[in-house]
């Protein structure tokens, strides 16, 4: 699924305290996220940080999904945030490691660091680092 992104997010804060399994997120403002879906991260630079996915917004509430892996999966099961927690948009782990394993899908067997187009013509001297 394609996530959306924006350098202009400036954040929001929770109005309300939320489980680890709540579904709903009240925040303060929803001024410069993108269109979902896209990612969000709770309590960011501490111990209780969270990434979750936006899946809807309706008015202040986002609708998301908790508990989101290094590899994108939710499992619904995140931490309780108190009122005042910090939500931010950004790029989180899932993101760079699905693009990292679709570009390892498509390295070519014969020649490593070569990559097969789905028209099938290589693309050589690509150095994975570079792309990540």
């Amino acid at each position: 699924m394609k996530m959306n992104y924006t350098n202009r997010a400036p954040g929001a804060e929770l109005m309300n305290a939320v489980s680890g399994t709540a579904t709903a997120l009240i925040v303060d403002t929803v001024t410069g996220f993108p269109p979902t879906p896209f990612y969000v991260i709770i309590n960011p630079d501490n111990g209780e940080e969270e990434v979750a996915k936006v899946t809807h917004i309706s008015g202040t509430s986002l609708t998301v999904e908790r508990g989101i892996s290094d590899r994108g999966t939710a499992s619904n099961n995140g931490n309780a945030h108190a009122v005042g927690a910090r939500v931010i948009h950004g790029a989180v782990a899932s993101d760079f490691n699905n693009l990292a394993a679709v570009f390892e899908a498509l390295e070519d067997p014969d020649a490593p660091g070569t990559v097969l187009l789905p028209i099938g013509k290589p693309v050589s001297g690509l150095v994975w680092g570079d792309l990540l």
